[in-house]
């Protein structure tokens, strides 16, 4: 690659820089606990352009509330078949009223216990 000026100017540049966020969601969600940084979170883009495709990514899979939920159920729970279950991320509708939750969440674990007698189902979303 030839040393064209402005690919001289390029590589000077310590850092490019791109941002996303704040989101107001977020922030309105946890207050002063929210993550709002400035420090650099370093990466190998060329291009400012795909370093803020990134950045977007980043904050809107930093943004959305997730939570990991764990039912304990006594004896082998059968999953019933009217459950719709997608082949490749098996989903469930968790609904926990003490927890705010009523929503769809990708089943991550399924466990037997047979020497305890109980079922646990783990899920994330």
């Amino acid at each position: 690659m030839p040393a064209t000026p402005a690919r001289i100017g390029f590589i000077l540049q310590q850092f490019r820089v791109a941002i996303s966020g704040p989101d107001a969601t977020v922030v309105g969600r946890y207050g002063t606990t929210a993550r709002d940084t400035t420090d650099p979170i370093e990466t190998f883009f060329d291009s400012v352009i795909d370093a803020q495709a990134m950045s977007d990514e980043r904050l809107a899979l930093l943004s959305a509330e997730r939570r990991r939920l764990t039912m304990v159920a006594a004896g082998a729970v059968a999953l019933p078949s009217s459950m719709p279950v997608d082949p490749a991320i098996p989903t469930a509708k968790v609904v926990d009223e003490e927890r705010g939750v009523n929503g769809k969440a990708a089943v991550v674990e399924i466990g037997l216990d047979f020497e305890r007698d109980r079922s646990t189902l783990t899920t994330w979303g």
